[in-house]
């Protein structure tokens, strides 16, 4: 589909291909893994866009909720060191040298039965000891990551995309990563203006409305031997956590 320049890895399994979203990153790209998308037009010489995606919001099982709510705790555990008790597990089979560690709950622990968690997860109340545990009282939401991605453009919110209800609807009003060309330094923001492109301050007008996380600058003028003159201009307009694209780098969300 295309060459593949950058990876952006969003979660294990599901990347996202720039400049295109391909399916065959993964072998089972079940819907829930699939993003919602936008697609808005940016200012730019000719017709150009940038791209919204809006992975689906998750529910989590939190053996918080089940102890305050129900007293269910596996021998040991309390409420202020269930969070210091699964990190020790992680790191136990890290040095065992079994991989990362296991992030699933250990339903045998709680002298639950197997299946339990994933249950609730899918929303179903489940019978333990003659009662019921309901699903809505140990859930908690984990809002799904949003990615923007833009192509040339010399503004990218000339929509007013960013500005709208709508993307507050949609995204929270929070990016959690954006990719946003750079192609020149700011002495040079009347030749990016007549070109379409942009300088690191022109950049930073759309990333602070986008109320953004994390930078990605990409699109660069091969007048520049280094991208670390573009990218310490963008530190001077306040965004601090940025980074460079390079050819098939991967970056973690």
């Amino acid at each position: 589909m295309g060459l593949t320049i950058t990876i952006i890895e969003l979660k294990e399994g599901v990347s996202l291909y720039l400049p295109c979203f391909d399916k065959s990153i993964s072998n089972d790209m079940s819907p829930e893994k699939i993003p919602d998308m936008v697609i808005i037009p940016i200012k730019h010489t000719s017709a150009c866009f940038g791209f919204v995606f809006k992975f689906k919001d998750k529910m989590k099982f939190s053996p918080e909720k089940l102890y305050e709510k129900y007293n269910i705790r596996s021998p040991g555990f309390t409420p202020k060191n269930i969070k210091e008790e699964k990190g020790k597990e992680k790191e136990e089979k890290e040095e065992k040298g079994k991989g990362k560690g296991s992030k699933h709950f250990d339903e045998n622990k709680y002298g639950l039965k197997k299946g339990f968690v994933s249950r609730l997860k899918k929303k179903d109340d489940v019978q333990y000891k003659g009662g019921l545990i309901k699903h809505e009282d140990v859930l908690l939401k984990v809002r799904g990551k949003v990615c923007v991605i833009f192509g040339d453009t010399s503004n990218g919110n000339s929509s007013g995309f960013f500005d709208s209800d709508e993307y507050k609807k949609v995204c929270g009003g929070i990016s959690d990563l954006v990719v946003h060309e750079c192609t020149f330094e700011m002495s040079m923001i009347e030749r990016a203006k007549k070109t379409g492109h942009s300088t690191p301050d022109m950049l930073a007008d759309t990333y602070f409305k986008l109320n953004a996380k994390r930078l990605i600058i990409t699109h660069f003028s091969n007048r520049y031997d280094s991208m670390n003159t573009l990218r310490d201009e963008v530190i001077s307009c306040g965004i601090q956590n940025v980074e460079i694209a390079e050819d098939f780098k991967i970056f973690k969300v």
